[in-house]
């Protein structure tokens, strides 16, 4: 989901980089970006009403079929939409050109944006309803009380989940580079603006963990037997942590992470779920895979990837 989501946002931004010349028809180019705004949340609400039937009807095994398909052509259409709303609507040059809204610190960026991101919070809001039917139902068959209906919160932690990791940096490189254009107007065109580009790129690699650490609902895992086991495990797999976190997501997420790429700045990440649901060796067979993803060098090379598209847009 964050690589569909990267890949919008760089679609994005560097379209709306593009020169700030006025394209014309601008009411009829707004109407057609709010038009493909509600494209990807529509099919999500009659797909995600038929996955109720579904499940009304016992219909299990395809209901277990059907919603990964309608999540991979719900994103791929929301994908297709903003690509086709970024580079044939031309939004980007409504926004900068028609609007003159291009010397708008972050104000044009935000509004260019507003494509990527509102069709999300309709995808989310739509199935959020069938993702709680669904766990309402597996509580009843435990014989639990099914959990509350909190629709802002959970769109709260979808929102910081998902957009806060991708917008978040990519907001944080755009406001440094408008703001030190006004202190130095050339640096649009001088290659030495690299020189200052280059570290803050390396300092928010490293302190991404941090950022990920607020954007996230933690908490330090609470002393006892498992959190000395975990460390333990992190010392003899010689796989520095700085510390582990209990990921809160409301029971919804059951998922751990490792993030960080220095040892004094990274951190284990474990979801409340996947503490309730598992025994203390099933979570230190999770806390061996996350640090084998930092013994194989995995965490510089998904950098490397997720930051190749970036580089290209800010060249």
């Amino acid at each position: 989901m964050q690589l569909a989501i990267l890949i919008a946002v760089i679609g994005a931004l560097a379209q709306g980089d593009a020169p700030g010349q006025p394209v014309g028809d601008a009411l009829r180019r707004t109407l057609l970006m709010l038009g493909g705004t509600l494209v990807a949340p529509l099919a999500a609400t009659i797909g995600s009403w038929r996955l109720s039937r579904d499940l009304a009807g016992g219909e299990f095994e395809r209901l277990r079929e059907n919603f990964p398909k309608l999540q991979s052509l719900v994103i791929v259409l929301w994908l297709a939409i903003v690509l086709c709303t970024m580079y044939l609507v031309e939004w980007p040059r409504v926004v900068r050109g028609d609007w003159s809204l291009a010397a708008w610190p972050l104000v044009d960026e935000l509004l260019v944006l507003l494509p990527v991101v509102v069709p999300l919070v309709l995808y989310w809001s739509a199935l959020a309803r069938f993702e709680w039917l669904a766990r309402s139902a597996a509580a009843r068959q435990l014989g639990l009380a099914p959990p509350p209906w909190r629709l802002a919160a959970t769109l709260a932690s979808r929102v910081r989940h998902e957009l806060g990791l991708v917008l978040g940096p990519a907001l944080a490189v755009i406001a440094a580079q408008e703001t030190l254009r006004l202190v130095w107007p050339a640096a649009g065109d001088s290659q030495q603006a690299w020189w200052l580009y280059g570290p803050l790129l390396i300092a928010m690699l490293l302190f991404l963990p941090l950022m990920v650490r607020r954007l996230w609902r933690t908490e330090p895992l609470e002393p006892g037997p498992l959190r000395d086991r975990l460390f333990a495990i992190a010392r003899a797999q010689r796989a520095g942590i700085r510390e582990i976190l209990v990921w809160n997501t409301d029971g919804q997420l059951a998922n751990a992470a490792v993030v960080g790429l220095a040892g004094g700045l990274r951190y284990v990440f474990l979801t409340d779920a996947l503490l309730a649901r598992l025994t203390d060796d099933q979570i230190a067979a999770v806390m061996r895979h996350e640090l084998g993803h930092v013994r194989g060098r995995h965490l510089p090379l998904r950098l490397l990837v997720l930051l190749l598209p970036a580089a290209a847009w800010l060249a």
